[in-house]
């Protein structure tokens, strides 16, 4: 009687040792895992404007909120390091780079790369490109989108809040210039009483030639509040103001906590 016991309970703990790695296997959840996918976006004046999305496996079509990543006049989507697209991604934001048209792999303009930093370089139908293409998109919040750039990607950034309805938008080393000729002619030039936006974040080297100054003008005559200004002690112009200042990114990263 002893031995059939022994025999019954064996069988017992060999059938649960088989059995439980495979619920076990069951039950582990899929490992995140950072997905790049290159994109094209068609402008209205039939241009091609290359880009890289950026997005986590497992919430590919989720609905998350988007981050739009704009280079500098004479760089292209490279200068975004890759670690603060993980840090982006990991926050369970979806990211887009793109290249400026005239610049990377994006079509080249007919006009003089330097027509980009004017309205008669159509830089602005590049970055609208890419908002027609995110609302189409599955898994974009498209009601959630954030911009960050710097130089002219900042004054591109500022203009899709105005216009293309960005959430919210941080500007590094902007330029009164450039952002004057993005909306020359529109109604924030056309009216008597400027019209004002909110939800914008500055950031500028406080020793960049005019830069402070413009940064300061754009802050105060444009912007609502729910807005911020932040100088650092540097004469180095955006993408090279993150390199010196890295910390920069958990700014942006903060900002974006509490505003998009």
């Amino acid at each position: 009687m002893k031995k059939y016991i022994f025999l019954i309970l064996l069988f017992i703990v060999s059938f649960y040792s088989c059995d439980s790695p495979k619920n076990d296997s069951m039950n582990v959840e899929p490992k995140a895992r950072l997905m790049k996918e290159d994109v094209v976006f068609n402008t209205v004046d039939n241009k091609k404007i290359q880009g890289t999305y950026y997005y986590n496996n497992i919430g590919v079509t989720k609905k998350e909120p988007l981050v739009i990543l704009i280079h500098q006049f004479m760089s292209d989507r490279g200068q975004w390091k890759q670690d603060f697209i993980d840090s982006l991604v990991a926050k369970k934001y979806k990211v887009v780079t793109y290249d400026i048209r005239h610049h990377g792999e994006s079509d080249k303009a007919t006009e003089d790369i330097a027509d980009v930093l004017t309205a008669k370089g159509n830089a602005i139908l590049d970055i609208s490109a890419v908002f027609t293409w995110a609302k189409k998109r599955v898994g974009i919040d498209s009601t959630r989108i954030a911009v960050v750039g710097t130089s002219v990607g900042a004054s591109l950034g500022l203009y899709s809040k105005y216009f293309l309805g960005a959430k919210t938008v941080v500007c590094i080393s902007i330029g009164k210039t450039v952002f004057d000729a993005f909306v020359s002619g529109t109604d924030l030039t056309m009216t008597a009483d400027i019209r004002k936006t909110n939800s914008v974040y500055f950031i500028c080297g406080d020793k960049d030639g005019t830069y402070p100054e413009d940064a300061k003008s754009i802050y105060t005559n444009y912007i609502n509040d729910q807005k911020d200004l932040k100088y650092f002690n540097s004469d180095k112009h955006g993408k090279d103001l993150i390199t010196q200042n890295p910390d920069i990114n958990k700014l942006i990263m903060d900002w974006l906590h509490k505003n998009l």
